[in-house]
């Protein structure tokens, strides 16, 4: 749960990328992709004592994906769709129709693009692993600061 409810804008944004950053290292680390992409929300406002309403949306993708600015990108998209006049006190970002990953081999098919940031990944999970997950961030991510460590703890996997 948010410090304070959160209306779109740059705060909300980075801590759904870097949630969705979170979710990408999480499949890598288990040698896996997903190819459904959800976001969950809570709204901020109250139905009942204690009670608020909790939306589901998600999308799936045209193949399995670990990287985080995707699946950041996907999540980004389906908050988008929803966004208008909403105030929220939680946000998750989750990942399903997971497959396993062969890191060996390499695709015949896949671009220069694909490998780069596959290499990025990589070199981000190493340092990641070796130093924490703060030392290496996505621009979009920075400055998520106390709400974002707190959204990472709590939030839906």
């Amino acid at each position: 749960t948010f410090d304070r409810d959160l209306g779109d804008g740059e705060p909300l944004r980075r801590i759904i990328a870097a949630q969705a950053d979170a979710v990408a290292r999480r499949l890598r680390a288990d040698a896996r992709a997903a190819r459904t992409v959800t976001l969950k929300y809570k709204l901020a406002r109250r139905i009942g004592p204690g009670k608020y309403p909790v939306h589901t949306r998600s999308t799936t993708l045209t193949a399995p994906v670990d990287d985080g600015g995707v699946i950041a990108r996907a999540a980004l998209e389906l908050w988008d769709e929803v966004k208008h006049g909403l105030t929220i006190r939680l946000v998750g970002v989750g990942a399903s129709g997971i497959d396993a990953v062969d890191r060996g081999q390499l695709s015949l098919f896949a671009s220069a693009e694909n490998e780069r940031r596959r290499a990025l990944n990589q070199a981000v999970d190493t340092l990641a692993e070796r130093y924490g997950s703060s030392v290496v961030q996505r621009g979009d991510t920075v400055g998520a600061g106390a709400s974002r460590a707190r959204s990472l703890g709590k939030g839906p996997r």
